[in-house]
């Protein structure tokens, strides 16, 4: 996670907190609220749509990984789906068909349940920031 992931959900996260002016937050405070009200009030909900980029990036990149898990581990036990997909393909590399299409309709359940989410919790308001 934080050789490749974490730089890069910071930089995308960046934009997002770059975007909010200044001037709302010291608004929300004159009006009353304290800095942590301000920031669930005023930041959180400009804040919210990168949050779930950068949640959706990461978990598919996680549900995703081959090589890593591929090289290091060597108990059947272990490896994740991703890995266990390549040991369909027998050693003349001829794949399983049937079980490899199911198997791998069964591994792309959860990406495709977290695309409905997301697009049923945003839809097209998918988008962050505020564009001055």
């Amino acid at each position: 996670f934080a050789g490749g992931l974490l730089p890069t959900a910071m930089f995308i996260l960046r934009d997002f907190i770059d975007g909010i002016p200044r001037t709302y937050e010291e608004s929300a405070m004159v009006a009353g609220a304290s800095p942590v009200q301000a920031f669930f009030d005023v930041a959180l909900p400009v804040i919210r749509p990168g949050i779930v980029v950068v949640v959706v990036w990461a978990f598919v990149n996680i549900w995703g990984s081959f090589l890593i898990p591929f090289i290091l581990l060597r108990s059947d036990d272990l490896m994740p789906s991703s890995v266990a997909i390549y040991s369909f393909y027998s050693e003349a590399g001829t794949p399983i068909v049937t079980l490899l299409a199911a198997y791998s309709l069964i591994y792309s359940l959860p990406v495709i349940v977290l695309y409905l989410f997301v697009s049923w919790k945003f839809g097209f308001r998918f988008f962050g920031g505020i564009k001055a």
